[in-house]
């Protein structure tokens, strides 16, 4: 973003490109860190939003603590859109953005410092406009967590779009384990106590023990 230190009066000039035939023009000029509409989140939630145009961006603001290990996911309801999250700290400054040729994106980030942080919505070329829904959480730990065991059969329901159904895991230094998954909108994730993702093989050792979470994560 470009951060303006000084206060006052600027001017923002559309100039024409010599040579070429005159012709329309829009642009959108929005404040991250004291922008004119504000969404509060918090995590483990699920809200809804609309860009209604193509230059519009949304802002979302939550608390965060050092050492947060956080993931933001992001969904729009157009197919072939660059639907774009960006994460930014309380001056206004980015940290991380990331954006898909898909309607999906996400990103992850360990909070170095606590403080108010932003969460920013648009799209990537300016080109569509969508209903999305915005996703936040924390992974270390994760929030409504449900302990499990070995051997156990762990049911249950997906709600919100793009939640993630986090389970706590026990286990000794060496184990080596197998999952299995039935589901038509879930995926299956592993997490250790840090919020570091594990990929899962078949089996999944585990050197290091201690405690493990087992995250359906929708699609």
């Amino acid at each position: 973003p470009t951060i303006l230190l000084t206060g006052g009066t600027y001017y923002v000039i559309p100039t024409m490109r010599p040579g070429i035939t005159p012709g329309p023009y829009s642009f959108y000029v929005e404040s991250v860190n004291t922008p004119s509409a504000l969404t509060p989140i918090t995590y483990n939630s699920t809200l809804s939003g609309v860009i209604g145009n193509v230059t519009e961006m949304d802002v979302f603001r939550f608390s965060a603590t050092a050492g947060d290990l956080i993931i933001a996911r992001l969904q729009s309801n157009v197919s072939g859109s660059y639907p774009r999250i960006g994460l930014y700290r309380s001056d206004g400054s980015r940290i991380i953005s990331q954006y898909y040729s898909s309607t999906s994106v996400e990103i992850s980030y360990r909070i170095v410092q606590s403080d108010d942080y932003y969460l920013v919505v648009d799209d990537y070329n300016a080109d569509n406009t969508f209903s999305y829904d915005l996703y936040i959480t924390t992974l270390n730990p994760p929030l409504s967590v449900t302990p499990i065991q070995y051997g156990q059969i762990v049911s249950g329901n997906c709600t919100r779009p793009l939640e993630l159904i986090p389970s706590s895991l026990t286990v000794q230094p060496g184990d080596s384990l197998r999952f299995w998954l039935k589901s038509s909108c879930t995926d299956l994730r592993l997490y250790d106590q840090y919020g570091d993702g594990i990929t899962i093989s078949d089996p999944t050792i585990l050197l290091t023990g201690g405690t493990y979470y087992v995250i359906p994560t929708m699609r």
